[in-house]
C-alpha cells in the first residue's frame, strides 16, 4: 500500500494534504480563546444530553456532499472545488475529535471513538471519492487536451460504481449514527 502511494503522485499529494488538514484542526482548537472553548463545551454537553436529535438532516447533508463531490469530479474544474471541500471536512472532523477529548477527557476515549466512528466513515468515503474524482478529472484533462487515449468507458463505469458503493456506506453510517450508536452509548453509560 505504501509503495502504491509513493508511485502515485496525486495520491501522495492528497494524503499529505489530508494529514495537514487533520493536524490543523487539532492545532486550531489550541489557538481559540477560552470563551469560545466554553461555548463549544456547552454545545457538546447539550448534544450529549439531548436524546431527541434529528438525524435526517445529517443523512441528507452527507448524501449531498458525497453527490456533489462525485458530480464535480466529472468536470475538469471540479478538482479545484472538491479538494478544499474535503479538506474542510477533515479539518472539522479533527476539531470535533480534539474538542470531545478536551471536554470529556481521555477516560471516555472509547465512547468518543464510538461516537466519531460514523463521521470517520464519512470522511473515509469522501477521501475515496475525492481521490477518484481528482483522478477522473486528470484523466479527462489528459484525454481532452493532451490527446492521450484512455478507456474512458471503463474508467467511468468504475467511477459510477464507487459512487453507488459510497452511497450505501453513507446509509450504513447514518444507521450507525442515528440508531445503533446512541442505543449502545445509552447502554454503556448506564
Amino acid at each position: 500500500m505504501i509503495s502504491y502511494i509513493k508511485r502515485n503522485k496525486f495520491l501522495s499529494f492528497f494524503v499529505l494534504l489530508t494529514i495537514t488538514s487533520f493536524i490543523s484542526g487539532i492545532f486550531f482548537y489550541t489557538f481559540i480563546d477560552n470563551n469560545t472553548k466554553n461555548v463549544i463545551s456547552n454545545n457538546i454537553n447539550l448534544l450529549i444530553n439531548n436524546k431527541l436529535i434529528k438525524f435526517n438532516n445529517l443523512y441528507l447533508n452527507n448524501i449531498c456532499i458525497t453527490t456533489l463531490i462525485w458530480l464535480l469530479g466529472i468536470s475538469v474544474i471540479g478538482i479545484f472545488i472538491v479538494i478544499p471541500l474535503f479538506l474542510f471536512k477533515v479539518f472539522l472532523f479533527s476539531f470535533e475529535f480534539i474538542s470531545l477529548i478536551s471536554n470529556l477527557g481521555l477516560k471516555n476515549i472509547f465512547l468518543i471513538l464510538l461516537y466519531l466512528f460514523p463521521n470517520f466513515m464519512i470522511v473515509l468515503i469522501c477521501f475515496i471519492i475525492c481521490f477518484y474524482s481528482g483522478s477522473y478529472s486528470l484523466y479527462l484533462v489528459r484525454h481532452l487536451f493532451k490527446n492521450i487515449n484512455y478507456n474512458m468507458s471503463s474508467i467511468t463505469k468504475k467511477y459510477i460504481y464507487i459512487y453507488f458503493i459510497s452511497i450505501i456506506i453513507v446509509l450504513f453510517s447514518y444507521l450507525l449514527e442515528s440508531v445503533i450508536i446512541p442505543n449502545l452509548q445509552f447502554f454503556l453509560i448506564k
